[in-house]
Parts: C-alpha cells; structure tokens; sequence
C-alpha cells in the first residue's frame, strides 16, 4: 500500500497506516531492519518507528543516552547502513518516524564533545551555554565549576588508591578513571610541561624540589635537547597566558581558540619529533601520578584537579550540590538548554538533513516536559520540519508540501487534556493503552478487589496521598539540588518584594516541596513572559495550592498565595525582575514534571498494587476499570480534537507486556478465587522465606506483588515451554528491579543485600528447586481458565487498537504472544526469523483453507499464531 500523499495547498501530514517499533543497538542494526522491511510491508506497517538512532553513549542498549547528535551511530551500521536501511524502505514504499531526544545528553567522560569541550574550559566553552549548569553555585569550591559526581569513593580515596592517572593525547593531557576520561584545563598543562622542561635540561623538578640529590645531570645547552627546551618554552609561555576557568565567564574570542589550537598542534609536532621529549614526559606524569603507598605523593595531582572547571565527587554526594540540571535523577544525563536557538539547531541539524533527504518522515519527541518551554520548541520543531519537508519536495512551494508527522510523549494524568495549540499529531499512545486496559477490568470488583488486598498485605490503597508521600520524599533527597536551585531564585525575587520579603529561605524551600508535591499533573506550561495564563494552568497551580495549604498548616496560608500568584501573574514583580521571575517559572516547571515522574511512575506504582495491571505510565490506578461508555466518550473526543495521535498497547517503557497486563485483568473478575489462591500459597511457601533484619522475606505485600507477576508471565506451556528456561531467572531480576524502586525494603543508592539475597533465594526456590514443586503444581493448576481468558483480552485489545481511529503501533514483536515485564525484559532479542516463517504459512494456509482459518487458529491460541493472524489482516 503506497504512503498516502497530497499536494493540496492545505495538505494534511503524512499519517502512517501503522507503525511498529524497532529498538536498535549493537545487537539489532540497520542490516537486521533493512532485512526485515518485507516482512513488515507484508504485515500491512505504513512507517518503521525507530529508537534514537543518533551516536549514543558505547555499548547503549536504547540510544536515550545520545552523546552526538550530529551523527548516525556507528554502531548500528553508521551512514553507510542507514543509507541502505532508508533505501530498502523508500522501494516499499514505507517510512520512518524517528525517536529524537530533545531534553538531554549523556555527558559521559571523553565520548561527548560538547560536555567535553565545557569541562575542558569551563565558561569560556562555546557549549557552556548549551547545558543547564548553576555556575554561580554557592557551594564551596563550586563558584565557576561543575560538580561531576563519578566517583565510587571520595575523591582523596580514589587518588591514594592510584585509580586517577594522568595521561598525554593527541596535544592535551587528561585524566584517566577506569574508562572514564577528562580534560585537564590548558592552563595547568602549562605546570606539567614546565616540569617536563626542567627535566629535559637537567633541571630540578617539582617532586624533587625539596629532596637531597646526590647527582645532578649537568644542564643541557646546547644541541638538539636545547632546541626542544627552548620550543617547549614558548608552548609553556603560550600556554600560561591563557586564563583559567575561574576566570572566565562568557566563551573564549576565536584569537584564543586559535592560538590553542596552534599550541596544541605545535607540542603534538614536538613529542613526534623529539624522542627524549616524550621519554621526560612519561618520567614526569608518572611522578605527578603518584606511588600507591608513599605519603604525599598524589599532592600535585590533587592540586591539579582542583585547578580543573569541574570537581570531581563521589557519586552518592549530597543532592544539593549538583549544580547542572539532569534528566530526572540520573547524574549521567545532563539536561540541555533547547530553549536556545543555537542549542536547537545545533541539536537537530542532523535530523533535519534526514527529513529534507526524504529519510525521515517523522518524529517521536521523548520527554518533552523537561524542556522550558515545550509549546515554543514545538512550534519551532514545526517551522524547520516544514522547511525540510519542502526542500525534500523539491519543485513544489512550501505551501504545497506536507508536514512530517510529529508525535510527543506527553503523559496525561486524570481529567488533564493534551494543549490544544500545540502543532502535533498527537501522543504516543499512553491514553489510549490506559483506556482500552480499563475496559478489560471488571469495575464492578473495585472496592472488593481493594479491600482485600489491605486485608492480605495490610497496605492501604489510598493513591492520592501515596503519591504525595513518594514526592516529598523524593524532592528532599534524590532531587534536593534541583530543588535549592529553584528555592534560590525565589529567595532572590522574594528580597525585592513586599510580599514576599519576610519569609525565611526554610519556609520557602518547603513552600516549593509542599507545592510541587501537591500539583495533581506532571507539570503545567505557563509561559515565563507571558500575559495571559492558561484556564488548566491556573485551575492546577489553584488545587496544588489547595492541597499544600491542607497538608502543611504549619506554614502561612500567605506564602502559598504568594507563590501561587507569582507563578501565574508577571505583575506580581516589577519590569527588572521578570527575567528572574521567567526563570523561577521555567525550574519549578520542569522540576514538578520530574518529581511526578519518580514519584509515580517509579516509586508509588511499586509500593501499592491491588491490581498490578493498573499501575502503568499513563494509567491511574486509583480507577478501576473503564466503562464501554467512557472509552466511546474518550475515544470521540480524541477522534475529533487528535484523529492521529498513536495508540499504543505496549512500548519501550511500559511496565509490563500487553498480554501480561490483559491476563492480569482477568483477575479482577474473580476477587474470591484470586483470595483464595493468595493465602493458599503464602501458607505453602511460608517455610520456604528466610530472615534478613529480623524478619521473614518477602513480607506479604511483596508476596502479592510476585503472585500477581507469575499469574501473569507464567509461560502458556507450563514448565515444557521453551520460555521457561529463562523465567527464573527474569523473575528474579524483576523482584530486586521492583523491590529497588519501591524503595521500602532497599533501593538503588542503598542496597540491602540480605534482603535481596533473601527474596532471590524465596524466587529460586519457588520456580527452580524441588521444594517449590506443591506450589507449581498448584500454580498450574490454578491457570487454564486465566490464561484463555486472557488471551480472549489480548485479542480484544489488538483488535481495538488496529481498528480504533488513530495510528496503531506495534510494539517490536508484539504480533505473537508477549509476556514481558518491565525494562530491560521487554528489551530481549525477538526472533523474527519465526514470525516472518509463520506469517508466510499463514498465508499459504488462507489461500488453501476450505473454511475460516481464524476458526481453526483460536482451537490452538497458544502458538500466537492467532494474533498474528488478526493483525495480518
């Protein structure tokens, strides 16, 4: 089926019949897709929907770590893969919509040059700007500088141990820790090049200044040793001239950047030449590393890291002193300033050579409520889209041409609506995913179904004040920097302000964690400038604020107002203080976006969990199920305000897999025998937990959630199923992944290792060793009927959203049975070699078939075959 076009003056964008979603790496590139695109042509896929395919951090399994965005990855085949990927696609007449992301980079030692160029010389980097960094910080040792908490231990730790080494490359010197490396900035080379010349002409060095020296080697005069003194001499001199980091605060002239490159250039002509050069050298850079063992002797090389534009800090540092903002809590992805034109265009040039060479079609944004200001960057994403998608027309106007299609991941919560004037085609699918599982949930069941799991596991299911709880805990540690900054610059206005003048910086700081806490949607999008102020803006800002006053009565009813207004009004200050004010507004935008999303997603959805299926991104589990006039209500409105919004039943980041969540919906419709099945095995297993802390583990709510999890992925063959061979140990790692969120019994910065010893072994022994044989017996016993009628669901839901209006998307092997869970599980290798095999039988069988194949299909759903069927056609 060819892409459907127009040249109408009012064209509409290209919007794929279907798209299907490839994740690339190492082990899936474009050689893999390239052979792949019949198949899907065959499967009836308008548009392959790929993963970021921009160079991504070394060894990335997803590519979100993006370290140039300036080029395809080499490790997916590079330009000369794609070219042949993009050309198999366009000769069947298919296309591609590309995952982009916007927010941040991955600012890994030595493999993203625009974070390496701004820890090279700080401010004075033309890419200091393009990172959002506080270099004002007030921390000590801060002032001008970066923290980069990459340690395993504190920093005097890691330099007696030897662990940190300087080194020469390529006419710079850095500093080496296991694979990470940084630059050093060029003014300290200029001490170790000194040092290097006092050895070269038989002078005394640094670390032997203050030793006795029996023998001295006479100093050199004359002769070719001479000459490179005198030439590293005037590198030095050169070198010495520039400023340091701390001195600097806007980038380098172009005079300067030259004259560093020269003396780059000059000592690297230098070192080749002069073989007595480099053998001073490595004599005096293992001098300046140290010996492990002798007192004092890494003294240089600390003080040379502290001359650097950045500290280096171990990486569990406290929250409040990363000064550069991070997508979310992670310290290795550092948040970009795409507000700014330079920053855009350097960011996207390469995207935009894709869509104006007609390679690209389309784009996925990630994340953008992390971005300042995502209406204005959509607009602009829409101006230079349009613009490329004209050149790719070329002979036509640019009013003729059509616009690439545009999908954001924009997360709703309960009763929020997408904006209106945004100039998107739609969300990824998250709504849709949320609606038609709640069809599949038996509403009717909600408040049996809640209160026995408070009977069985003592948890209350009171979400509302759950997810609160997991926000202000978050916001005072895992994101307490980000939360100082934004308190900072509230502090600043509020002293030139009669209304806000007298309240301390502590009840400010709370204010902002109580009101950032209390705000019912991820973010909202007021403009920094602007006049006017949206009607869903002001209604949330006025129920955070409502809800805040509530729980926190201890704090004065007039500061809440006061914030309140200053987030929704510019008149609350006066002309000189609204650049102060915009930026107040921008940080505590994308830092509520932030903390709903570790808040929610990644803590409150793995503490409670009656019906596990409802605990996913976009979901609200607080309501049960949705009614068949709820979703054709919904599903009007979505056809009449975004007809081309994606509708997904599973992605990259979905927390489990369709089929897994559609046969848990199943138990919602049998509350008694799900009870029953509950305390039959926690009686059977109980001997089987051991201690850790005194108590047995897992405890009950834990049991529940592994119940829920094996009723769910338990292989549709049983213990004979190829799929089993591998379910230990998946479960396994999903239970310490979901204990490590939950963050109730162990976490990620603080893992309790018995615990999660513990819970392994209760895994281990439930699904690997003879004494949990009565329980999976029982097990199986147990799931005939919810499997089949989880099946009948799966096909439900396939069938929903392939006839929905909207664009399906198929997740990568979706069309067979998928019982995944959470990343990276739902990341494993698909064998695509048996659904291209069986999808050619399929075909062969239909054209033979006396009757309906489908009939035939569904007596032996367990292969798939049913579901590939169903979607083929």
């Amino acid at each position: 089926m060819p892409l459907p076009t127009s040249s109408a003056a009012a064209a509409p964008p290209v919007v794929p019949v279907a798209t299907y979603r490839l994740q690339f790496n190492s082990s899936f590139t474009f050689r893999q897709a390239r052979a792949l695109v019949p198949y899907l042509r065959a499967l009836g896929i308008g548009h392959v929907y790929a993963s970021p395919l921009l160079t991504a951090r070394r060894g990335s399994l997803h590519g979100y770590d993006v370290v140039d965005p300036t080029t395809l990855n080499p490790e997916l085949g590079g330009e000369p893969g794609f070219r042949a990927f993009s050309a198999r696609l366009r000769a069947a007449g298919m296309g591609l919509l590309l995952d982009i992301v916007p927010n941040h980079m991955c600012a890994v030692g030595g493999q993203n040059r625009w974070w390496d160029d701004m820890l090279l010389l700080g401010r004075g980097s033309r890419f200091a700007g393009f990172f959002d960094i506080d270099w004002g910080a007030q921390t000590p040792g801060l002032t001008g500088r970066v923290l980069l908490p990459v340690l395993g231990e504190r920093l005097e730790v890691e330099l007696e141990a030897g662990r940190l080494q300087a080194f020469y490359t390529e006419g710079s010197f850095r500093v080496r820790y296991y694979e990470h490396h940084w630059p050093l900035t060029p003014r300290s080379w200029a001490t170790i090049l000194t040092a290097v010349r006092q050895r070269l002409r038989g002078g005394r060095t640094p670390a032997a200044r203050d030793a006795r020296a029996a023998q001295r080697p006479r100093p050199v005069t004359s002769g070719p040793m001479a000459d490179a003194a005198t030439a590293l001499r005037a590198i030095v001199r050169g070198l010495s001239r520039l400023p340091w980091p701390a001195e600097l605060s806007a980038p380098l002239s172009a005079r300067r950047l030259a004259t560093l490159a020269d003396l780059r250039a000059r000592l690297e002509a230098l070192l080749r030449a002069q073989t007595p050069l480099r053998r001073a050298l490595a004599a005096e850079l293992a001098a300046l590393n140290g010996t492990v063992g002798q007192a004092g002797s890494f003294a240089r090389l600390e003080a040379l890291l502290r001359q650097q534009a950045y500290r280096l800090a171990h990486w569990r540092v406290a929250p409040e002193e990363i000064n550069y903002r991070r997508f979310l809590d992670i310290n290795e992805l550092a948040a970009l300033r795409m507000e700014r034109p330079e920053v855009f265009a350097a960011a996207h040039a390469r995207v935009l050579e894709l869509i104006a060479a007609g390679e690209v079609h389309g784009l996925r944004v990630d994340h953008p409520d992390g971005l300042a200001d995502p209406g204005g960057y959509l607009r602009r994403l829409r101006r230079t889209t349009h613009r490329a998608m004209a050149a790719a027309r070329q002979g036509s106007s640019p009013a003729a041409s059509v616009h690439a299609y545009i999908g954001i991941e924009k997360v709703l919560e309960h009763k929020e609506h997408r904006r209106a004037g945004w100039p998107v085609e739609g969300g990824t699918g998250y709504d849709f995913l949320h609606r038609v599982n709640g069809l599949l949930v038996a509403g009717e069941h909600a408040r049996r179904f809640r209160q026995l799991y408070t009977r069985l596991t003592g948890m209350p299911v009171e979400f509302p004040a759950l997810t609160h709880a997991c926000k202000l805990n978050l916001l005072q540690s895992d994101l307490a920097g980000s939360l100082r900054r934004l308190t900072v610059v509230l502090a600043r206005i509020c002293a030139n302000t009669r209304r806000g003048s007298d309240f301390p910086f502590v009840q400010l700081q709370e204010a902002m964690c109580r009101l950032i806490a209390s705000l019912p949607v991820y973010r909202t999008y007021i403009g920094g400038r602007a006049n006017g102020t949206s009607r869903e803006d002001r209604h949330w800002i006025g129920a955070a604020a409502r809800i805040a006053r509530a729980r926190a009565p201890h704090l004065p009813k007039a500061l809440f107002d006061f914030v309140s207004d200053l987030l929704l009004d510019p008149a609350q200050v006066e002309p000189a203080q609204q650049t102060e004010r915009s930026l107040f507004v921008t940080r505590f935008q994308q830092l509520s976006g932030a903390a709903m999303a570790k808040g929610l997603e990644d803590t409150a959805f793995y503490r409670v969990f009656p019906l596990a299926s409802l605990n996913e991104v976009g979901g609200d589990p607080g309501h049960f199920g949705v009614s068949p006039a709820q979703f054709h209500l919904w599903q009007r409105a979505r056809t009449h305000n975004w007809p081309h919004a994606m509708s997904a039943t599973a992605t990259h980041d979905t927390k489990r897999g369709e089929d897994t969540r559609a046969r848990m919906a199943v138990l919602s419709e049998m509350p008694a025998e799900w009870e029953r099945a509950f305390l039959r095995w926690q009686h059977m297993n109980a001997a089987h937990k051991r201690n850790a802390g005194g108590r047995p583990v897992p405890e009950a709510n834990t049991e529940y959630l592994l119940y829920q999890t094996l009723a769910g992925t338990w292989p549709l063959g049983g213990r004979g199923d190829p799929a089993w061979a591998d379910f230990p140990a998946r479960i396994a790692a999903y239970m310490e992944k979901a204990a490590r969120e939950s963050g109730l019994h162990t976490s990620w910065t603080a893992i309790n290792g018995d615990y999660e010893a513990a819970l392994g072994a209760f895994v281990q022994t439930l699904l690997a060793l003879p004494a949990g044989e009565t329980f999976r017996s029982d097990m199986e016993e147990f799931l005939p009927p919810l499997q089949r009628a989880g099946l009948y669901n799966s096909l439900t839901q396939t069938l929903f959203k392939l006839t929905a209006p909207g664009v399906p998307d198929i997740y990568q092997g979706n069309e067979l049975w998928d019982f995944s869970l959470v990343d990276p599980d739902n990341r494993r290798p698909v064998d695509f070699r048996k659904r291209i095999s069986m999808l050619e039988e399929l075909k062969r069988r239909e054209a033979d078939a006396p009757e309906p194949l489908l009939r035939t299909l569904l007596s032996r759903w367990e292969d798939g075959r049913v579901k590939l069927y169903v979607t083929y056609k």
